[in-house]
């Protein structure tokens, strides 16, 4: 099977995530295509984890867009999402407490 490489699997389009009045995530767009590796890098409250809980469906954005292979992602549905095969693995220490 031959990967189209010139259109996203994952497009955003204008997301903004906001918390009473908190702005925490502001008209974000991102296109992140097939075999790409991709970071999110920032200062910590920066939004990072806030738009990768939207991606994954755990938090419904305030406004804007999430596609998944052209076809609108259901969300603030994570079970849907997990359906589409999106998983998001969170870094928790917890996980190795015997590890430093």
């Amino acid at each position: 099977m031959e990967v189209n490489n010139n259109k996203p699997i994952i497009s955003i389009k204008q997301l903004t995530k906001k918390f009473g009045g908190l702005i925490a995530v502001d008209n974000v767009d991102l296109d992140i295509f097939p075999g790409e590796v991709t970071a999110i890098v920032g200062s910590n409250g920066a939004g990072k984890s806030t738009l990768i809980k939207m991606i994954s469906g755990f938090y419904k954005p305030t406004s804007g867009e999430i596609y998944f292979k052209d076809t609108p992602l259901p969300l603030g549905d994570p079970f849907a999402v997990s359906h589409l095969g999106i998983e998001t693995i969170y870094q928790d220490l917890a996980l190795a407490e015997l590890l430093d």
